[in-house]
């Protein structure tokens, strides 16, 4: 599973214990869930519990369906960089120029060679077929479905760096619900919380998420007022 989230998600991904609990429905216990950008390893989520449904009925038809995910009491981090980009994405890195060696310069290039000439060929990139187990070369044949995420007493740490000096506030008793709606590669959610600035200050939250493309758009409306960001 941690294999599967870190390929679907581009995050690094690492759970805890897991405890099975047998009823009309298994449901699965982790001791402990984080999220890590997988460039510089930065934090972006941990929570000590979440428990997860899993619907048995679908295992005939190889399908692992999650209709239900509860993460209690998460922390999460999120952070918009001086350059831009947010913390759960990957930073482009500079390109060197190349240059020119000495022995480079002083020696005139050989001549090309029809023989030398040797055509090359290349092995296609496997495909990103959801799947439970398999190589990185072979078509996996498990599909996995996931329902609601709900998120119960979170805490958002939110810092923006685009602004100076940098702007950061915390969300507390964020209640959230996050469903996928297509591929497990674009989310929409809706996140309920308060700001504590000399007084308590309700802040809703409404956006979605494209994993694909890595972009994040969302509405907020904080005492009313409403924004776009």
């Amino acid at each position: 599973l941690e294999k599967y989230l870190t390929q679907r998600t581009g995050m690094r991904v690492e759970l805890g214990n897991i405890d099975l609990k047998w009823g009309a429905q298994l449901r699965i216990q982790l001791d402990g869930l984080k999220f890590y950008n997988p460039k510089n390893l930065e934090k972006l989520l941990q929570s000590d519990s979440v428990m997860m449904e899993a619907d048995l009925t679908s295992l005939w038809r190889k399908k692992l369906w999650l209709p239900k995910i509860v993460i209690v009491n998460p922390q999460v981090f999120i952070k918009k960089r001086a350059n831009g980009f947010w913390n759960w994405q990957p930073e482009p890195e500079p390109v060197p120029a190349p240059q020119a060696t000495s022995a480079q310069l002083t020696q005139p290039a050989p001549a090309a060679s029809a023989a030398a000439v040797v055509p090359q060929t290349s092995t296609p990139a496997p495909s990103g077929d959801a799947g439970v187990s398999g190589t990185s070369n072979q078509k996996l044949l498990w599909e996995f479905g996931l329902g609601t995420i709900e998120i119960k007493d979170g805490t958002v740490q939110y810092t923006d760096e685009t602004i100076q000096p940098a702007y950061s506030v915390q969300i507390a008793k964020c209640e959230a619900e996050v469903f996928p709606k297509s591929s497990l590669t674009t989310f929409h959610g809706a996140l309920r919380g308060v700001i504590w600035q000399t007084t308590e200050r309700k802040i809703e939250i409404d956006g979605d998420l494209d994993l694909l493309s890595q972009a994040l758009d969302f509405q907020v409306r904080y005492d009313g007022d409403r924004a776009l960001l």
